[in-house]
């Protein structure tokens, strides 16, 4: 396969003790599932720029101390589409949380998370973002 479109973006996960942020995606890419905040890298902006612009657009959050933990790679052959997202992670919130448009936001134990409603390899990958991995 040979992929055409390359599009860089960003994921923020907050946690708090033992209970995770996760977004209810109402439109667009991702729509009617659970998953962390973030989306695509603008031009001129670095990719935590993009991650603390997308947290506060879907969420009302500013985070003081988000920290790059992973990457992930999607190839979409479909589309002949690679999606590089750099994941982060903090926990120091401040702001109003609200629903958006795009995002409605809501609290889950981390024991509890709805991985029936999310994209199905984060049951793969996010037990080892939850142990610090």
């Amino acid at each position: 396969m040979s992929l055409q479109k390359v599009k860089i973006l960003s994921l923020v996960l907050i946690r708090q003790s033992d209970k995770l942020l996760l977004g209810y995606k109402k439109r667009g890419f991702g729509a009617s599932k659970y998953n962390g905040f973030g989306g695509k890298q603008e031009e001129n902006e670095t990719i935590l720029e993009c991650a603390q612009r997308e947290l506060f657009e879907e969420s009302g959050l500013t985070c003081t101390d988000l920290k790059e933990v992973g990457n992930l790679l999607f190839d979409f052959d479909d589309t002949q589409t690679q999606l590089r997202v750099t994941v982060f992670s903090g926990h120091t919130i401040f702001g109003n949380l609200v629903e958006t448009d795009e995002m409605k936001p809501q609290w889950f134990d981390i024991n509890a998370l709805p991985y029936d409603q999310m994209w199905q390899d984060d049951v793969l990958w996010y037990p080892y973002y939850l142990k610090q991995k």
